[in-house]
């Protein structure tokens, strides 16, 4: 290994490790984070959250890559891995047509064979001081509009603690996050497209392939639980913290489309991964 695995971590928003849809995996070659999509829909698939399924194919995946493999080869091997569970249970041309019920993820992987850093959608990475992440443009959107209803509810006389056992702006826009799925991986050139790894082919939207270059350099890999990515874990646990306490329904100290339900510890799953290559 030409890499050292300095420190990771790995939570669950509800504080269950069996409920965490976000995964971490590390071999001798490569390195990756998986953000499981959480569903919009009560179905499960396998018994299973769809998100969790996913999450789980696809570490067992990525702990099978070829030493060598290449970017594009991965995004292949990924997908396959998914769409074989599909065609095993003859629901490939029933998810073809529902990608709502779709086991969904992120991945952020770093090979150590190809010095480089492969991100499919939302997943972000940290490359010494530099930040990349792919943020879904129509998730952007939407969390404005939740944003704007919960302010309306506040002037109205609900409150944040009320908010949190009911966030009846996640209900208003559960409609649109829903519909934003026809933008998943669409052929079509439009703004709102984006990629994710969902057993169909992957579009070239929301893909990066950055090339680490050097030695003695930090990474760090990291789910969308993490809203600020920092060198070290402390800190980037430590801002996540602070932000949850000034606004834990996460429509002011920074916009995301759900908050901290009441039980629950954090507004999403999060994974962290940090590393030094030699």
């Amino acid at each position: 290994m030409a890499f050292e695995v300095v420190e990771h971590k790995l939570v669950s928003k509800t504080g269950n490790f069996f409920t965490c849809e976000d995964q971490i995996v590390a071999t001798d070659y490569h390195a990756a984070v998986i953000d499981g999509a959480t569903s919009k829909l009560a179905t499960t698939y396998q018994g299973k959250t769809t998100g969790r399924f996913a999450a789980e194919i696809l570490k067992n995946a990525i702990a099978r890559f070829p030493v060598q493999v290449t970017f594009d080869e991965a995004v292949d091997l990924l997908t396959y891995a998914l769409a074989k569970h599909y065609h095993r249970n003859n629901e490939y041309d029933y998810l073809k047509e529902h990608p709502l019920e779709r086991p969904t993820a992120s991945v952020a992987i770093y090979s150590d064979y190809q010095r480089e850093v492969w991100l499919i959608g939302d997943c972000r990475c940290m490359i010494d001081k530099k930040v990349y992440n792919h943020r879904r443009r129509p998730e952007e959107v939407i969390a404005r509009i939740r944003a704007l209803y919960l302010e309306i509810a506040l002037q109205q006389g609900a409150s944040v603690a009320s908010l949190q056992h009911r966030d009846i702006g996640r209900e208003y826009i559960l409609p649109l996050l829903k519909g934003q799925v026809a933008f998943q991986n669409s052929h079509s050139n439009h703004p709102y497209g984006y990629s994710a790894i969902d057993g169909f082919p992957v579009v070239d939207k929301h893909l990066s392939v950055i090339p680490v270059d050097g030695d003695d350099v930090s990474i760090v890999l990291a789910s969308d639980g993490y809203p600020v990515l920092y060198r070290t874990l402390e800190q980037s646990e430590n801002y996540l913290y602070a932000a949850l306490k000034k606004d834990p329904l996460c429509f002011r100290e920074f916009l995301n489309t759900k908050g901290v339900m009441k039980g629950n510890i954090s507004f999403d799953d999060r994974a962290y991964l940090r590393l030094n290559t030699d």
